[in-house]
């Protein structure tokens, strides 16, 4: 008795659409949030405070939307992946069954296969059951990461990751470049390297050059009226001389590396109200002093209140106004 038979398996998983469509949703989001983020970055900080908060807005409201991309797009590749183990051997398996009951004449050879079969249906259920309970914990772990405040960092062997702008001389002025940096604080060893996207050509996609590797010495946050842009800190390596100014992408992602890098907050100066004319009037160099001491206890007063660096500044500013014309009327009285 002869049998001729054939069986179409289809190699392809069943959700190879849903993960193309997904890919292409998170390449879409991918770009625009990438492009807002360099306009935003480019923001002067002198910008008004209602514009800069609509712009902030804006760019969170773009990430939250390129954060749900790339979870839905993980989540479609895993779901492909999982399935690969079981819907190839099941059409497989139920086609060998088929085989078995037509063939009476193999029942010995079907007796067989059974420990086999028995087996291969005991895994395969494993499988299904290991796939099910997977998948409902990355969707949990999904909507737990969607709901949170602040962004999830996975476990990571380095103390803070992720990515910055650095600060580059060119012979017509500065330049920004997106790094891709490290930092581990147990070795206080900073690496950075250059970071930027291929669109054409053999280097399609994301190009990372080879890193540098740096001793940490200092790191300091910047002053918001020392630099055009925003959210810079600035830090010291053993091996270049003078400072290398970073940019993080948000006030958050800066403490979190400052705090990461064990960062200072920079030092406040007043200018000398004292000069060697004021030195010869000793009444002039009294008034400064008073007033001096007047605006000293003021600001341990705001410290103690809780002010954040920003009015600190604002009222650090103030001070000098009122140091120096203080100074003026005085002059004018003598």
């Amino acid at each position: 008795m002869e049998f001729c038979g054939c069986i179409n398996l289809d190699l392809t998983p069943s959700g190879s659409s849903e993960r193309q469509d997904g890919k292409k949703k998170f390449d879409k989001e991918s770009e625009k949030y990438y492009s807002i983020l360099d306009k935003h970055l480019n923001l002067s900080a002198k910008k008004k405070e209602s514009h800069l908060q609509e712009a902030d807005t804006q760019i969170d409201r773009e990430h939250q939307n390129f954060y749900e991309a790339s979870l839905e797009y993980v989540f479609k590749i895993q779901e492909v992946q999982e399935k690969k183990k079981f819907e190839f051997v099941e059409p497989l398996l139920s086609f060998l069954q088929g085989l078995f009951t037509f063939y009476h004449e193999g029942y010995e050879l079907a007796q067989e296969f059974a420990p086999y079969k028995q087996q291969l249906q005991f895994n395969l259920q494993n499988t299904r059951n290991n796939f099910e309970s997977t998948r409902q914990e990355v969707e949990r772990l999904m909507q737990r990461m969607k709901s949170a405040s602040q962004d999830y960092r996975p476990p990571s062997q380095w103390t803070m990751e992720g990515y910055l702008y650095v600060q580059e001389k060119r012979p017509l002025g500065f330049t920004w470049t997106k790094h891709y940096c490290t930092y581990d604080k147990g070795s206080k060893t900073f690496t950075m390297s250059v970071s930027e996207m291929k669109s054409s050509g053999k280097m399609n996609g994301l190009v990372t050059s080879s890193p540098e590797m740096f001793k940490l010495k200092s790191c300091i946050r910047r002053k918001t009226d020392s630099i055009d842009k925003r959210f810079c800190f600035d830090i010291e390596v053993v091996e270049r001389h003078g400072i290398i100014t970073l940019q993080a992408f948000s006030e958050a992602n800066r403490k979190l590396w400052l705090e990461a890098m064990d960062g200072k907050e920079p030092i406040y100066t007043l200018p000398a109200i004292i000069s060697k004319k004021e030195e010869r009037e000793p009444g002039v160099g009294l008034l400064a002093a008073v007033v001096l001491q007047k605006h000293m206890m003021v600001t341990v007063r705001l410290i103690l209140g809780g002010l954040s660096l920003q009015q600190l500044e604002a009222e650090f500013r103030l001070a000098n106004q009122r140091l120096m014309s203080g100074h003026g009327s005085e002059s004018a009285e003598s």
